[in-house]
């Protein structure tokens, strides 16, 4: 007779009935694991709408930010002689631009040789002063040179360059004058010291700021050391005199120009709200080497690129989160599957509301724009959106400040924290509204999301109670079965004893 092999003397596979029992009672645990796949799975989903509405959401932040929108283009016929550029709110127009003059620094200069025609300066260690130099000092005061006169800028204050001796040894050399003016950061010159021949330097002191009111003139305070060339500093550019002189074309002067033959005069080469937000570098005269001066035509128009930029990423964005939310409830037929999230109310609600809200009209007047078709934007057969660049361009052309109304841009750098109430009425607010409603924390989708979540700590609370038991479960059959294998292996040996006893008794 064959033997079978089992865990106890009757021959019963006890590890094998209890591993067959025991999937049997873990099938509601599958169940339970296969409901989270797919709660998992659904929360996937809704992460991946929830991140499309969020990036509609961002591509119509940047339609509210009237600073990224109200743009101005502007242009130079010549961008060699003048350059220009604008504010959002600027003139808009085309301007004759003529310049006669460019606004020029002061700038002196020592001269080349002294009184008998050697160099006044041979190297920067030429010495200007000994002795006593504590009470050495430049005086610097700007002002007008005019008419013989020198009328103080009462905008600037004088400034003093302290000449003492700084490396003690008794002298005031040139190149100590020249640092000591340099080491004053604020004071509005600079020095240099320029070399001439092998033999000769200069000395050239020039003003920071360009402007007829920023013409410089020098006072020396020698104190009581002994000047041998200090004194000669002194200037006077209403009557040069000493080492320093203006050489041709270092005068200060302001820019002259012509806008339109309006004639316009500036302090610097910058010209800012000569043209109302217009702010025009000037970089060269517009007169050539016969004398004739050839205009610079500058322009400024309405930028439609910012708004259409815009518009494009808003297009996008919006058919990017139909195809999320397609993707991930609708139905495909070819495949006869529906999306993990097929009959989500919520999402079918963000879907729908969001449709809805692209499709209503804002704002009053017969010249209003009031709808999103009417800046191009409308949608296809398949629910997507398309935009019409044509019709968009001409609106911001022909209509801006009713675009920039309807979409209910504002300055978010005066209204960091909230908008104005001027534009809750608008297309752009009211969308940006729902969909922060939408977004934020107990909003429609994070709201579903909880509950997918609750749903989640549910099966795995409902897990642990049924491993629980089936643990008991299998330690209860695995007792019941030991003691049926002992039960029939007792049966077995009876049965053995008595076969043993009527095999004797035949024998007799």
């Amino acid at each position: 007779m064959a033997t079978i092999t089992s865990n106890g003397g009757s021959g019963l596979d006890i590890n094998s009935i209890v591993s067959q029992l025991m999937q049997i009672e873990q099938q509601p645990i599958a169940k339970l694991n296969s409901k989270e796949v797919s709660f998992q799975s659904q929360l996937s989903a809704l992460g991946a709408v929830k991140g499309a509405v969020s990036g509609l959401q961002s591509a119509m932040a940047a339609l509210l930010d009237i600073n990224k929108l109200n743009g101005v283009k502007t242009t130079s016929s010549a961008s060699d002689i003048a350059t220009i550029t604008a504010s959002n709110t600027a003139d808009l127009g085309s301007f004759a631009l003529e310049v006669s003059q460019l606004a020029k620094a002061q700038r002196i200069t020592t001269n080349a040789t002294d009184g008998g025609g050697a160099p006044l300066y041979k190297n920067a260690d030429a010495v200007l002063a000994t002795g006593d130099l504590s009470g050495l000092k430049l005086t610097f005061t700007f002002g007008t040179a005019s008419g013989g006169g020198f009328t103080t800028n009462p905008d600037v204050k004088a400034a003093t360059v302290d000449l003492s001796d700084a490396n003690k040894d008794g002298k005031l050399s040139l190149g100590e004058v020249r640092d000591a003016i340099n080491k004053k950061s604020d004071l509005g010159v600079t020095a240099s010291i320029v070399k001439e021949t092998d033999n000769s330097v200069r000395l050239v002191l020039t003003g920071a700021k360009t402007g007829e009111k920023m013409a410089f003139k020098l006072d020396v305070n020698a104190g009581a050391a002994t000047s041998s060339g200090l004194n000669e500093l002194a200037f006077d550019p209403t009557a040069p005199s000493g080492s320093f002189g203006i050489l041709p074309g270092d005068a200060a002067q302001n820019a002259k120009a012509k806008i339109n033959g309006i004639d316009v005069v500036s302090q610097s080469n910058t010209l800012t709200d000569v043209v109302g937000g217009l702010t025009i570098n000037l970089l060269k005269t517009t007169i050539d080497s016969a004398g004739k001066s050839t205009p610079v035509t500058l322009t400024s128009q309405r930028d439609s690129g910012a708004i259409k930029t815009a518009m494009t990423a808003f297009v996008k964005a919006y058919n990017d989160m139909q195809a999320t939310i397609s993707s991930a409830s609708g139905y495909d037929a070819k495949t006869k599957t529906g999306g993990i999230l097929q009959g989500d109310a919520s999402v079918r609600g963000v879907q729908n509301q969001l449709r809805g809200m692209l499709g209503v009209s804002f704002g009053s007047g017969d010249d209003a724009i009031k709808t999103l078709s009417q800046l191009g934007v409308s949608f296809q057969q398949d629910g997507k959106l398309a935009l019409d660049s044509t019709k968009l361009d001409k609106a911001v052309t022909n209509n801006l400040d009713s675009v920039l109304s309807f979409l209910g841009a504002y300055d978010k750098t005066k209204n960091p924290t909230k908008p104005p109430e001027s534009t809750q009425d608008s297309f752009g607010y009211k969308l940006n509204d729902m969909l922060d409603k939408m977004l934020t924390k107990g909003g429609t989708l994070d709201s579903r999301t909880d509950g997918i979540n609750r749903s989640i700590k549910l099966l795995s609370d409902q897990r642990t109670t049924m491993t629980a038991k089936l643990t008991e479960t299998e330690a209860r059959l695995r007792k019941q079965y030991v003691a049926l294998d002992q039960t029939l292996t007792k049966m077995q040996q009876s049965s053995s004893s008595l076969m043993a006893m009527l095999a004797s008794l035949s024998a007799n």
